[in-house]
């Protein structure tokens, strides 16, 4: 079974890994942000019904409190768009990539309280 860690704006995982294979994001919070922070599991009628969740101690704060750590580490939006158009670089995509700017906005855009883990047996990725 094992321990699952998650990187997450609100049900949206951003990252995450599994027992000893996961990226530390511990930097991006204090000790005071140690709270009971929601886990999302599916349940028996997955992926028909709404996933269990079940409150864990965890790390929690929001987002607008972790932006200033996030470019203390590096993560500056100019490192963030350097390092996307690099991956598209360096696997010499045919097809022109989204330009970074259209996919910043497009990803504003995301209500993270509407977003779901819940997929259809046909899901395919990209479609609605």
């Amino acid at each position: 079974m094992g321990t699952m860690i998650h990187l997450a704006v609100g049900q949206l995982e951003v990252d995450w890994g599994k027992n000893n294979f996961f990226t530390n994001h511990g930097a991006l919070f204090q000790s005071s942000d140690l709270k009971l922070v929601p886990s999302y599991y599916a349940g028996d009628n997955w992926p028909d019904g709404d996933p269990i969740v079940e409150m864990n101690e965890g790390f929690g704060k929001p987002l607008g409190h972790v932006v200033d750590r996030l470019e203390l580490l590096g993560h500056t939006l100019r490192a963030t768009e350097h390092h996307y158009n690099r991956l598209h670089q360096l696997h010499d995509l045919e097809e022109q990539p989204i330009p970074f700017d259209q996919l910043r906005e497009a990803l504003r855009k995301v209500d993270v309280t509407r977003v779901s883990g819940n997929y259809r047996e046909d899901y395919k990725p990209g479609s609605s």
